[in-house]
């Protein structure tokens, strides 16, 4: 035993001196050590979190164990690989050390090398505390225990079993690009389970039962989503005080995957031989290989030898050949594309399974080509690199270099054969999606293939892969170290593809990129185009200088040192390659500056700093006007012309303002929205003061201050031309077909821009700007006329000949001149201000609904979900008429949105009497797809918007978008609940409550109640309609909405309506005890912990059974911030019981027992009586109260 650890000792010693020692090491280090740096500034979610908050800590050290897993794989490769590269396997197989003595010391140097090279790296997170300016307020004490715990328990276990399986497949397989595959297939663990079970770690994940949540725990092999189910629902002041606890399902994933790294390495040495490769295979077939047999000599042939021009052609053929049948019959490569695919399939699979996803349930092409591109950007220029120091330094392995280099054939065939073997990865990477993605299509039964939108991800994907793939050669063919210069290669298009990392935001400086082209199936990729061919035209002139470079540097000969390289680069380059190198050159630069000149002169680009700036230099100067009353807009006649083939339109507009304070207003600031050209601007009345280019902003006096109540005219002529192309945030209101512009574009605006206010309070200090009033709840001082935030509103809008032109309003005539379509369009009472412009090639489906013309405007080939979308209309419609009263209009139009406006951002946007829903959130979906009714509830909860929204009266006071979002909401899930049943609606809240819960965490200032709530989307669209939900619940259905419809009734001439009438109205209406619960829920920040803390079950004489539940329940009030306090409960809450689990599908059929009981103690017990053995106990079943631990709120009855 003393022999063995003093083998193993020196062994270990010795592997891990031999790995620190090289230049590679020290290179990693330091690239660790700036990652982390980088990664340590990084906001972490939420302005109130701490930038060395546990959960920061832990979310970066578990993302940097990821990246480390790259290196790792590369020191495998030098570890194992170069006894057999040197050819000293013989020499050390042939010593006294055993074969276990050797694995375990190896892999023990491996494992401490792994662990040394991340130190740097939580050095790099410590000093970014100090090195780089951040929010000193944002920075807790230092502890140099939260940093040790972490890396204990986080990347001890990571590195394990990463190091693990890639040393076993490295040891077994004696090739390096396996070993590199060893190395992804620890990525694809974590990637593809995730996807498969739904891991709460992917953004949009819809939230999982708790069974598929603890698969998604235990079957990560790096430990996120263990984290992640732990931490899932934490407040702010959690995740800035609570450590990870080392307990439950992170207990048992890290225990499991540092087991299953033991088991592999336990096989490792039982499958490992302790001999030379293959040698007595090799013996056995020289013994067996017949003598040559001598034949008589016969004439000479002679031998022509062609001249260099004519031998080039075959002889690249010939070596591209050999390159190609090289790689494809290498076991490893095959092994990364058959994980390709694999990685390829989960994503199409989970992408039409996630039913919040684009298009859910319905595999279009266009949604195909969306999941596949992220894969084959990322992994794509993985597979890459890896693969290209094999290409380059496979001859240099096997020694057999100075004999090809001895060959006549020319430099330029080696180094095209290498290019055009890289190149072609990329080709089989599109295909091989290409060909799952009609797979899929097919078993879905969907036909409609689209071809040449398949076929430009060879343009579109596969060139810049082609660019990844020519830097990759030039720094290989630079660097005299295969693994260095791979490792270089992968920080650097780390670093130029992640920007939050890097900072670099303008596409001219990120290599290969261009700004990201959406595809429509309304209007192809459009514009998007123009500035994709620009810049693959800058990075592909570029990737020609490089591939020259590379050829003339390429290396050759016994001295291949880069001086010598260097001094023969100029008697390398010919006429032709110095022609090339002088045309792309030219491209280059040409390219270059049109791009700059269309990205930052024709239209305007910030950086995020800029941007900031910009926005504080605003407010700096207009301060004094963002308490300034202003008259508001009140009245609107437009003319507007629009062009969607020029990409522009023009607009000559009447716009009445009226003074809605109490008293006069003697000046304007006038602003236009930066694209606009104002062509005419006239205040009758008023004299310009001033005129602010930069900000559009024009100061005007009043001859006569305007008393209350008066109005005045604003005559703006202008015109908006999209000119060139963006560097990012490219326009997609017009466009060639699918045209929508919202009216807040095309109108001058009356006071302080409150979108240029910044709302970060670090950001504001830094720039000298006063903190923003964290207490919403002010007054305001208005004169309480209902033509608040209503206009009288009428338009003529003319578009191109084929196409129809929408717009709010009736339809009061339709005509043609020329070419072109004209609308007018009036509406004939006031409407709400949210309104917009839309224009397609549309075909119409009419119809009339209970008096009420119905009007779908849909794209000609997406007719077959037309009747069904009517139906929800007329469904949403007869809902809410008789809760919440009648229709307010005579027609309703429904018109289909091109994706590319905003493809994953919302659904769809509800005006007065017309609605627009995107295309691929309702006219592709599957109506036969189980998840069919969540597209049903986006035309649900836009029809309600006419009454939640355009019906009411608003005052400015906070709390107005929990009226018009928590009510649509709400109202969505009624008519779900009405048109599918309860167990539609209930898979709807448990989607809100996880999105409510998720939002709280991530809260940048603090969490408001209710009906406080402003900018807070997470508490308007998802906190609320479960608060609303559970009144109905609480005080009946007829009763809140009889109540709710007041808000809709409300007199026009009356003050607005806010939060606090609701409150009153609840107060006047609902006995105390509910009022109480109604005031709680809507005024405070109440959770609940509901338990089932055990059941049995005992059958009685007559075949019934007696069930005795233990249950707790407790509430806690929260502040803002997420500290709680016990709060004393007082109400009924829901027991269910079923014969066997209660699945997604309505359990109505296996309930045996549902019935509310009254609970005032922390703990209680409960027997009740049901006629057959019951399974499963419920606690509040139906969710009706926000509880963040529910995975305790259902049992097995014992």
């Amino acid at each position: 035993m003393k022999a063995y650890f003093s083998g193993f000792s020196n062994l270990a010693g010795f592997e891990y001196r031999y790995q620190t020692r090289q230049i590679l090491f020290w290179f990693t280090q330091l690239a660790f050590f700036l990652l982390a740096l980088q990664l340590g500034a990084q906001a972490p979610g939420s302005e109130k979190l701490l930038y060395n908050a546990p959960s920061a800590i832990a979310f970066d050290v578990g993302l940097l164990s990821l990246f480390a897993l790259l290196p790792i794989t590369v020191f495998a490769a030098n570890a194992m690989l170069r006894d057999d590269r040197f050819r000293m396997s013989g020499l050390i197989y042939a010593t006294p050390v055993g074969k276990w003595t050797f694995l375990t010391a190896r892999f023990a140097g491996f494992l401490l090398t792994g662990l040394s090279l991340f130190l740097p790296a939580i050095a790099g997170l410590v000093a970014a505390l100090y090195l780089i300016p951040l929010d000193p307020a944002r920075i807790a004490p230092l502890s140099a225990f939260n940093y040790l715990y972490h890396l204990g328990i986080i990347v001890i276990p990571n590195l394990f079993f990463g190091s693990a399986l890639i040393f076993a497949i490295a040891t077994l397989s004696r090739n390096t690009l396996a070993t590199y595959l060893g190395g992804m297939v620890v990525y694809a663990l974590y990637f593809v389970a995730a996807a498969l079970l739904n891991s709460p770690l992917l953004v949009g994940a819809t939230p999982g039962t708790p069974e598929s949540m603890t698969l998604s725990a235990l079957l990560d092999p790096l430990g996120q989503s263990a984290i992640a189910a732990q931490t899932y629902y934490w407040s702010v002041a959690e995740k800035n005080t609570r450590l990870l606890s080392f307990s439950g399902l992170f207990l048992i994933n890290r225990l499991l995957w540092m087991a299953v790294g033991a088991a592999i390495f336990w096989a490792t040495g039982r499958l490992f031989s302790f001999r030379v490769k293959n040698e007595k295979k090799r013996r056995r077939s020289e013994k067996s290989r017949p003598e040559p047999q001598s034949r008589p000599a016969g004439l000479a042939v002679p031998v022509v030898i062609r001249g260099e021009r004519s031998a080039a052609w075959p002889g690249l053929f010939s070596s591209v050949r050999l390159e190609l049948r090289a790689l494809v019959r290498n076991p490893a490569f095959l092994g990364m594309l058959l994980l390709w695919l694999g990685i390829v399939l989960s994503e199409l699979i989970t992408g039409i399974a996630h039913a919040n996803s684009p298009g859910a349930g319905c595999p279009t092409t266009s949604l195909m080509v969306w999941l596949i591109r992220d894969p084959i950007s990322k992994l794509g220029a993985l597979i890459l690199i890896f693969v290209c120091g094999e290409l380059v330094w496979r001859e240099r392995t096997h020694r057999f270099h100075e004999i090809l280099d001895a060959t006549p054939t020319a430099n330029r065939i080696f180094f095209a054969a290498k290019l055009l073997t890289l190149a072609a990865i990329p080709l089989l990477l599109i295909l091989g999606s290409i060909a799952a993605a009609v797979i899929i299509q097919t078993l879905n039964g969907y036909f409609d293939f689209q071809w040449p939108h398949y076929f430009t991800m060879f343009y579109s994907e596969g060139l810049p892969l082609v660019l990844i793939g020519i830097a990759a050669l030039l720094l290989q063919c630079l660097i005299p170290n295969q693994y260095l210069a791979m490792l270089v290669t992968l920080l650097l298009w780390f670093g130029l593809t992640a920007t939050s990392f890097s900072g670099i935001q303008h596409h001219l400086l990120r290599f290969a990129t261009a700004p990201e082209m959406l595809y429509s199936e309304m209007n192809g990729y459009g514009f998007h185009w123009q500035a994709f061919h620009w810049f693959m035209c800058y990075w592909g002139s570029l990737g020609l200088i490089l591939g020259i470079f590379t050829f003339a540097l390429w290396r050759r000969g016994s001295d291949v040192s880069f001086g010598n390289r260097l001094r023969q680069l100029g008697a390398n380059l010919g006429k032709t390659a110095r022609f090339l190198m002088t045309v792309s050159l030219t491209l280059f630069a040409g390219s270059g500056i049109y791009i700059f000149y269309n990205t930052n002169i024709v239209n305007t680009y910030r950086s995020k700093e800029a941007r900031l700036d910009f926005q504080a230099k605003y407010e700096l100067r207009y301060r004094g006007w963002d308490h300034r009353p202003q008259p508001s807009l009140v009245g609107i006649r437009q003319e507007v012309d629009l062009f969607p083939k020029e990409r522009g339109y023009r607009v000559r507009g009447v716009y009445r303002f009226r003074n809605l304070y109490r008293h006069p207003i003697d000046s304007l600031l006038l602003s236009v929205r930066e694209p606009v050209e104002i062509e005419h601007l006239e205040i009758p009345g008023a004299e310009l003061l001033s005129s602010d280019s930069l900000y559009k902003q024009y100061l005007y006096r009043l001859d006569v201050p305007l008393a209350a109540g008066d109005s005045l005219a604003v005559r703006l002529n202008f015109r908006v031309a999209h000119r060139g192309f963006r560097n990012h945030g490219a326009q997609h209101a017009i466009v060639e077909n699918g045209s929508f512009i919202l009216l807040r574009d095309m109108i001058p605006w009356l006071g302080f821009r409150d979108s240029y206010r910044i709302q970060s309070p670090y950001e504001r200090q830094k720039r000298g700007l006063s903190p923003l009033d964290e207490n919403p709840d002010t007054e305001i001082e208005h004169a309480g006329s209902a033509a608040y935030g209503y206009c009288d509103f009428e338009t003529v809008i003319s578009t191109e000949g084929d196409q129809i032109a929408l717009a709010p309003g009736e339809l009061k005539g339709q005509w043609q001149e020329g070419n072109r379509q004209y609308f007018h369009y009036l509406s004939e009472k006031p409407i709400k201000l949210f309104l917009g412009y839309a224009s397609a090639r549309y075909a119409v489906s009419r119809s009339v609904h209970e008096g009420i013309k119905l009007e779908i405007y849909h794209h000609p080939e997406h007719q077959s979900n037309v009747a069904w979308i009517t139906g929800a209309i007329r469904s949403s419609l007869d809902y809410c008429a008789g809760a919440f009263g009648e229709y307010p209009r005579t027609n309703f139009r429904l018109f289909e949105m091109n994706s590319s406006q905003y493809w994953d951002f919302f659904s769809g946007v509800g005006m007065p009497g017309m609605v627009g829903v995107l295309e691929n959130r309702g006219f592709l979906a599957d109506i036969q797809h189980p998840s069919a009714h969540l597209a049903y509830r986006r035309f649900a909860h836009e029809v309600a918007h006419q009454w939640w929204g355009h019906q009411l009266n608003l005052d400015a006071r906070p709390g107005g978008e929990i009226l018009v979002e928590s009510l649509a909401k709400y109202t969505e899930m009624m008519i779900l609940e009405h048109q599918f049943g309860k167990a539609a609606a209930r898979d709807l809240r448990t989607y809100e409550l996880d999105r409510y819960l998720r939002g709280r965490g991530s809260e940048s200032q603090a969490e408001n109640p209710l009906f406080l709530s402003e900018r807070q989307p997470y508490l308007a669209y998802s906190k609320g309609p479960l608060v609303f939900y559970a009144i109905a619940d609480l005080v009946g259905e007829e009763t809140l909405n009889r109540i709710l419809k007041k808000l809709v009734a409300h007199s026009p001439d009356e003050e607005g309506v806010n939060t606090r009438k609701l409150l009153d109205w609840f107060a006047a209406e609902l006995p105390a005890a509910q009022q109480r619960l109604v005031e709680d829920w809507m005024t405070r920040i109440v959770f609940y912990d509901l338990q089932i803390a055990g059941s049995r079950a005992t059958e009685n004489s007559d075949g019934s059974y007696s069930v005795t539940v233990q249950l707790v329940t407790r509430r806690h009030l929260s502040d803002g911030l997420g500290n709680e306090t016990p709060l004393p409960i007082n109400e009924s809450l829901q027991i269910a019981c079923y014969s066997q689990y209660p699945d997604g599908s309505d359990p109505s059929a296996n309930t045996l027992y549902h019935q509310a009981h009254f609970f005032n103690r922390e703990e209680s017990s409960l027997t009740f009586r049901v006629g057959r053995k019951p399974a499963y106990i419920a606690i509040d079943p139906e969710i009706l109260r926000i509880d963040r631990n529910r995975g305790d709120n259902l049992i097995p009855v014992d």
